[in-house]
């Protein structure tokens, strides 16, 4: 994994270091690099996920839209429910986000 100068790595939760080493097996699976752009840094949505290390982006640019589309997918069956997955329209969105159980 690159990671883009100013992005902060070392702050993301471990949860979110998990979902990058799952996102990084799945970008080499199509044979692209996983570039992280933002983590606990920059500007984001009030109570965005990324202030509290939970939330991370990754270039997309370079990949063909139904590339994406498939590396969004796997990422999302690996990773499962707890976290989100969303393939926004410049980078790829991924975040800790626990549901709660139902009984």
């Amino acid at each position: 994994m690159k990671i883009k100068p100013g992005a902060n790595y070392d702050d993301l939760s471990d949860e979110m270091k998990r979902a990058c080493i799952v996102a990084e097996n799945v970008f080499m699976d199509y044979d692209y690099l996983l570039v992280l752009t933002s983590g606990r840094d920059g500007v984001h949505k009030h109570q965005s996920l990324h202030d509290d290390g939970n939330a991370g982006d990754f270039r997309t640019r370079q990949i063909r839209d139904e590339i994406r589309e498939r590396i969004a997918a796997d990422i999302r069956r690996e990773l499962g429910k707890d976290f989100d997955v969303i393939l926004e329209a410049d980078h790829l969105h991924i975040e800790f986000d626990p549901k709660e159980k139902t009984r």
